[in-house]
């Protein structure tokens, strides 16, 4: 798998992403993202790829269990969203907190909500991503995922009846050493949260044609794909072929599934 990760701003990021074939390289990026993301990165250095296929499993039937088409590309952008930010060149900048694509144990099930917690220049930021099947019009249908996005983040973190932040930072203990968190404060910035104001990571998975695929196209639709009523707000646009988007769901539908 190749990609190119273009600032298209000071707070936007497109990832181009190449795949062509699946190779062994590609197979094991996505073990070990998936394992990563399911169980977390602690408990994921501490065990076997094949002790823990159940659970691998279990995950997939998450993914492979819907059956709208477009509800199996929401979970894969999620997916391919928490794997370009372990990127080196972006995980050096954020630093994931609780990707909740996962299952944790602790928890009894997969967590629901905003789609991940990131910790960049001294903030938490709550990430949620949306993707679209098939796009029509990329400005006015991304958009629209965008802001849906953005306004499910207000709707998730203002849960009366379910503490997310307690959840997070109980998941927080699968994902970081102990002096990540205490080096950066983390279980403190989780604690200050006044649900007054957010700071928002976007992302939506863009399944482009060949004529789209290219950073300066994306470009040109940047601001109409911004809402400028959102403060602090950041876009993370991870840009695909559809038949690079078919290799992914495939794999992890003959390794994972029944």
């Amino acid at each position: 798998m190749k990609y190119n990760i273009v600032d298209l701003d000071n707070d936007s990021v497109a990832c181009l992403v190449y795949i062509d074939e699946l190779d062994e390289e590609l197979k094991q990026f996505i073990d070990k993202n998936f394992l990563e993301i399911v169980i977390g990165k602690k408990l994921a250095e501490r065990v076997n790829y094949d002790d823990d296929l159940d659970t691998f499993k279990d995950a997939a039937k998450y993914i492979l269990k819907k059956t709208n088409p477009k509800d199996k590309v929401g979970i894969i952008g999620e997916f391919l969203f928490h794997c370009m930010m372990r990127l080196d060149v972006i995980s050096s900048k954020y630093l994931s907190c609780c990707p909740t694509i996962a299952y944790s144990d602790s928890y009894q099930g997969f967590f629901k909500g905003f789609d991940g917690c990131y910790y960049y220049q001294n903030e938490i930021w709550i990430t949620e991503v949306k993707s679209k099947l098939k796009t029509n019009d990329l400005d006015t249908d991304n958009k629209d995922k965008l802001m849906l996005a953005s306004n499910q983040i207000e709707k998730e973190v203002n849960d009366e009846e379910i503490n997310r932040w307690e959840k997070t930072k109980r998941y927080v203990r699968n994902q970081l050493t102990d002096e990540e968190v205490n080096e950066k404060n983390i279980y403190k910035l989780l604690n200050q949260k006044n649900k007054t104001h957010y700071n928002k990571i976007l992302g939506t998975m863009l399944i482009c044609n060949d004529n789209e695929f290219n950073a300066e196209y994306i470009k040109e639709y940047l601001e109409k794909l911004k809402d400028e009523n959102v403060e602090s707000q950041k876009l993370f646009l991870m840009c695909i072929r559809n038949y690079d988007y078919n290799i992914l769901y495939e794999y992890i539908s003959l390794k994972y599934g029944e």
